[in-house]
């Protein structure tokens, strides 16, 4: 639903101003947020505000810092998505992974943006579909398109973009 607000401009009273906000967007980005901070063990607040207070800087704070390393294991679990993978997408070995989460430490900031990006995919994904089960297959089913399975692809920032390129393409209605 978009919503249009007409408001004549103080030097002008003739010219009327016009302001388009998409609400439906706006729903979509507080989802994605939401299910990302849920997956990554963040909490927050209902509704993301921006601002170095908000919860966006939260985020930012919290990988830079590192993420708890079983946020790699709630994402995991969440999507369907084998240890194995997602320690490869994080960029860390199996058995510095396993220390870390053995020993309850967190992620490095590099493997911390690099899970919180598939984590970001995952709930646009989920937020797209509006199913988590499809969202779930998409992300662990090849895709003519991208001409790959699309969580293999999120190791890198250009894979991801061309992921989050394919999703708004399907969120849009266009083939994909």
């Amino acid at each position: 639903m978009t919503t249009t607000t007409e408001n004549a401009t103080p030097n002008r009273p003739d010219q009327a101003r016009t302001f388009r906000f998409d609400t439906q967007q706006a729903r979509k980005r507080v989802t994605v947020y939401g299910l990302v901070a849920k997956m990554i063990g963040i909490e927050t607040k209902a509704r993301p505000i921006q601002g170095k207070d908000g919860p966006y800087a939260h985020i930012i704070e919290t990988v830079r810092l590192g993420l708890p390393a079983r946020s790699l294991e709630q994402i995991g679990q969440s999507y369907g998505i084998p240890r194995v993978t997602l320690v490869h997408l994080a960029g860390v070995s199996e058995t510095t992974y396993k220390r870390r989460l053995s020993k309850n430490e967190r992620l490095d900031p590099e493997a911390s943006d690099r899970a919180y990006r598939v984590a970001r995919i995952a709930a646009l994904a989920e937020t797209i579909f509006e199913d988590h089960g499809k969202a779930k297959r998409w992300m662990n089913t090849y895709n003519r398109v991208l001409e790959e399975v699309p969580i293999n692809l999120l190791d890198t920032e250009a894979g991801t973009e061309l992921v989050e390129t394919v999703l708004h393409r399907i969120d849009h209605g266009v083939f994909s």
